[in-house]
């Protein structure tokens, strides 16, 4: 597909699920620059005013591309170091999408563009200091059970971060499986518990669930080769006379 076509067939995906009441958002970790690195000055440097000015610049043309893009997540962590002053992990957050996204909003003020601060690899009062000023809606988000979500019922690692938000913010928990790959999972009184377990409305955005790689509803591991949708059942039969047991 060209360019051109991909950006057609995203905004057709967008429109589909708008019409359905689903927002659609794009989550990102920083620095990388793969497929740019060392084209017109574009480095994974933390301190590098190209690559500021090149990933501000993206994000803006990608919220104008899809006007149907109902927000961004970053997390100020994976491919960054810990500098200090105009180039810290906040700063330079702020300094690209931040701005970004408020060149879109400066643009088409009748928009709405959330952006969600994933809390991985960062702390709380730092995010606090740098986005106090940020006009536009801004939530966080945290690891719940830190990936872990069948392991605990009631995890307790957000509490201290929750007991300190200021008044009015609100986050987004990240319900990540690490965990189970191999089996199909499914017990109504753990989850009702895990869910009961969860803060109140007053802090509480919403949550989002998934596993790390793995796609859901496809069976990767049986070698029955009437399994339905099973991506390894079709490899294994179209390689069947090339493998040696």
């Amino acid at each position: 597909m060209t360019s051109e076509q991909k950006i057609v067939f995203w905004r057709e995906v967008m429109d589909y699920e708008n019409n359905r009441w689903i927002s659609v958002y794009l989550f990102t970790w920083n620095i990388f620059v793969l497929g740019t690195e060392g084209k017109h000055g574009i480095t994974s440097a933390q301190d590098n005013p190209v690559t500021i000015d090149y990933f501000r610049k993206s994000i803006t043309a990608a919220l104008q591309t899809y006007p149907r893009l109902a927000g961004i997540g970053v997390t100020a962590g994976e491919n960054m170091q810990n500098l200090k002053g105009e180039y810290s992990k906040e700063g330079w957050l702020q300094a690209t999408y931040g701005n970004g996204i408020e060149d879109v909003m400066k643009r088409t003020p009748d928009r709405s563009i959330l952006l969600i601060h994933c809390m991985n690899q960062t702390n709380l009062k730092e995010i606090i200091a740098q986005w106090k000023p940020y006009p536009g809606p801004f939530e966080l988000s945290y690891k719940y059970s830190a990936a872990h979500m069948y392991s605990l019922a009631n995890p307790q690692f957000a509490k201290r971060d929750l007991a300190a938000m200021p008044a009015g913010m609100r986050t987004w928990m990240t319900v990540r499986n690490d965990d189970i790959y191999s089996f199909r999972w499914g017990d109504p009184e753990i989850a009702r518990a895990y869910l009961r377990a969860m803060p109140g409305p007053d802090v509480l955005a919403g949550f989002y669930m998934g596993p790390d790689r793995y796609t859901w509803g496809r069976e990767f591991i049986s070698t029955e080769p009437d399994t339905p949708s099973s991506p390894w059942c079709k490899w294994l039969n179209s390689r069947r006379a090339d493998i040696v047991v």
